[in-house]
């Protein structure tokens, strides 16, 4: 299942992404050092309507500079389910696959 955002705003350099149906996503970019060998570049976070918005996953980048990698973790069962995230147009469409 994918999901479309379009990007309505860029404040102090986070990105703040919203679906038709309302939802939000605000991607920030990582400003500290991890000791991982793999590293997230930005993170996102996810919010709808006025709710304070709550992180969502670290995304991390892949072979392709469009595409980033994240996971979640399913409440019930623990199990990590990783999705993606794919940027268009310049970074103005954003697309998330998995979630």
């Amino acid at each position: 299942m994918s999901k479309i955002y379009r990007k309505i705003a860029q404040p102090q350099g986070v990105a703040i992404y919203q679906a038709d149906n309302g939802d939000k996503l605000i991607l920030v970019p990582v400003n500290r050092d991890y000791q991982q060998s793999k590293r997230p570049v930005f993170y996102l976070k996810q919010g709808k309507g006025k709710q304070k918005p709550r992180y969502l996953s670290g995304l991390f980048a892949t072979d392709n500079p469009s595409v980033f990698s994240g996971d979640t973790k399913d409440k019930i069962t623990g199990i990590k389910r990783m999705f993606t995230v794919t940027f268009e147009e310049g970074g103005d469409r954003l697309i998330i696959e998995g979630v």
